[in-house]
């Protein structure tokens, strides 16, 4: 599952981060009409742009484009991503995905390696950011969704390749985030779960990992020892590559 996945939201990133260049050069591409052996700006002399895959990708193209109008792109292309990963629901749901999507936020950045550029604090009901909270609000009330699939499926349309390889300088982002592993350990789990691991994940790296629990247990609501002990083996089980970071990254404030 990790390859996918992995792959899958990395092409997402790139694709996001060279739509603007890339849309412009699929419509001069049609204005132009250029026959499928054209050379210039377009492609280098092995690696032309057919009219037939310009056409088709200045369509993609521009329906891809609808991201980049939205507001927190970010933090709507992750929200795409859970959703087509079956992690939060296909139909929005803002009572249902605000917290879901809180708890989610903060393990996928602090333990998987996803820059969501937040910051959060830890509360008796787990981590919690008043700015992602507001931005998810934004997004919800104005009923904007980011399509992760159609993004992420980009490179596989006949003449995006090409079009990519004939630009000499790509703003191609690289990403850290095991989208895999972190989909594999959040997907399913109720709530109560998700509050108990994120303050786990919050309060790792502070606390000797003998500790964690006792110190989690001091300030979460309604506290289970058992489900307490659960959280603890699935974390550990699931590798997360930043597990045992001890400050908090860099973001937008709390």
């Amino acid at each position: 599952m990790d390859a996918p996945l992995g792959d899958g939201y990395a092409r997402a990133e790139r694709a996001h981060a060279a739509l603007p260049r890339l849309c412009g050069l699929a419509a001069t591409a049609v204005r132009a009409q250029l026959p499928t052996d054209a050379v210039g700006p377009l492609a280098r002399a092995d690696n032309a742009v057919s009219l037939v895959d310009s056409v088709g990708l200045a369509t993609r193209l521009s329906g891809a484009m609808r991201t980049l109008a939205i507001p927190s792109t970010q933090l709507a292309l992750f929200v795409g991503f859970l959703r087509h990963c079956g992690v939060l629901p296909k139909e929005q749901d803002y009572s249902e995905d605000q917290e879901r999507l809180q708890k989610c936020a903060f393990i996928a950045q602090r333990a998987f390696g996803l820059d969501l550029a937040y910051e959060w604090r830890l509360h008796t009901y787990g981590t919690f950011s008043s700015f992602l909270a507001a931005d998810y609000a934004e997004l919800a009330v104005k009923g904007l969704q980011a399509d992760f699939g159609e993004i992420a499926a980009l490179d596989e349309v006949p003449g995006y390749r090409e079009l990519a390889g004939s630009q000499d300088v790509m703003p191609f982002p690289t990403t850290r985030f095991e989208a895999g592993r972190f989909v594999s350990l959040v997907s399913g789990r109720p709530i109560e779960w998700l509050r108990l691991a994120s303050a786990v994940v919050h309060e790792k790296g502070s606390f000797p990992d003998g500790l964690l629990l006792e110190r989690v247990s001091g300030i979460l609501a309604d506290y289970d020892r058992g489900l307490g002990r659960q959280v603890m083996r699935d974390l550990e089980a699931s590798r997360p590559p930043a597990w045992g970071a001890c400050a908090p990254e860099g973001g937008r404030g709390p």
